[in-house]
């Protein structure tokens, strides 16, 4: 049986860290410059073909307080039903909402399953 020692001679320097430093600065520079320039140029050619604004407001439309049971309502609408009584805006604010409560969901799920393996192992870190 060979048994394998962990080494306490890695020393992790600066070095690595000004690399990734500098890696990331370089793409943020690059990045900015982009949207920059592309910003500049739609306004020079008022061009906005990207998002038009919603140009009226079609009222005050949200449920009565306490309401039991309006999220579930909410939940079961469709994209299309929601988009048009919403707007672009808070239709991509929903979606992204929508999608973090199924990534929390995902985590909880699998906390609730690793949770407890990992209190039962018997592997302990020195």
């Amino acid at each position: 049986m060979t048994s394998y020692e962990v080494s306490s001679d890695v020393v992790v320097g600066w070095s690595s860290i000004w690399v990734t430093g500098i890696v990331v600065g370089v793409q943020f520079v690059l990045c900015y410059a982009f949207f920059m320039i592309k910003r500049s140029n739609d306004e020079r050619n008022k061009v906005f073909d990207l998002y038009e604004t919603r140009q009226h407001s079609l009222g005050h439309r949200s449920p009565p307080p306490f309401q039991p049971h309006w999220y579930l309502k909410a939940y079961q609408m469709s994209d299309s039903e929601t988009l048009r009584c919403v707007g672009l805006d808070s239709y991509m604010f929903l979606r992204l909402l929508r999608f973090g409560a199924r990534l929390t969901a995902l985590g909880t799920g699998l906390s609730i399953i690793l949770i407890p393996i990992y209190s039962t192992g018997t592997a302990r870190g020195n």
